[in-house]
C-alpha cells in the first residue's frame, strides 16, 4: 500500500513539474492568454521571454507572462464521435425494428431485422467519424497554477462544522 501511495505521489509531482515549465517549441496547437483569448497556431517557439506565434495568417510575438495555457493538437475526435453516433444508431434501430408493426399482419423475419440494424448502425458510425474528424483533439502541455489571480475558474474544498463544502467559483 505504501508503494502505491508513493508511486501516485511521484506521478503527481512529475506531472506538476512538467506543467510548470514552458515548452521550447510546439507544432500545431492553441494558446489561451490571461484575458481569456484563445488562438490556434501552426508553430510556437520560445525566444527569450516571449513566444513567436506563427498562425496560418500571421506571425506575432507574445510575452510568456500573458500565456495561461498551451495545448498541443493530438489528433481528432473521430473515434469518440463514431462510437457515440454508432451507439445511438444501434439503440434507435433496435427499438425501431422491435416495435414496428406491419398493417397487414406480416412480420419481418429476423434476418431482415438484423440487416436493418447492421446497416443503420454502420451508417451512424460513418456519419460520426465524418463529423468527428473535423473536431480537433488537444492535450494540455503547459498550464499556470489555478490559484493564479487571472484564473477564471476556482475549485475549493472547505471543511464545515458538520459537513464538507465544495465551492466552484467563476470570475467574469
Amino acid at each position: 500500500m505504501k508503494n502505491l501511495i508513493l508511486t501516485v505521489m511521484m506521478i503527481v509531482a512529475i506531472t506538476e513539474c512538467c506543467w510548470g515549465q514552458l515548452p521550447q517549441s510546439v507544432e500545431k496547437g492553441r494558446i489561451q492568454t490571461r484575458d481569456g483569448f484563445s488562438q490556434e497556431f501552426v508553430s510556437l517557439k520560445l525566444e527569450g521571454d516571449q513566444y513567436l506565434v506563427q498562425s496560418r495568417k500571421e506571425s506575432t510575438r507574445m510575452p510568456t507572462e500573458e500565456i495561461m495555457r498551451i495545448d498541443r493538437q493530438s489528433g481528432s475526435e473521430a473515434l469518440l464521435w463514431g462510437g457515440a453516433m454508432g451507439g445511438a444508431a444501434l439503440l434507435g434501430s433496435l427499438l425501431g425494428v422491435n416495435s414496428a408493426e406491419n398493417t397487414t399482419g406480416i412480420e419481418a423475419d429476423s434476418d431482415s431485422k438484423a440487416a436493418i440494424v447492421i446497416g443503420l448502425t454502420g451508417l451512424g458510425v460513418a456519419i460520426g467519424v465524418l463529423v468527428g474528424s473535423k473536431q480537433k483533439k488537444y492535450e494540455t502541455i503547459y498550464s499556470r497554477d489555478s490559484s493564479y489571480e487571472g484564473a477564471r475558474w476556482q475549485l475549493q474544498v472547505k471543511p464545515q462544522p458538520y459537513s464538507a463544502g465544495l465551492t466552484l467559483a467563476y470570475r467574469f
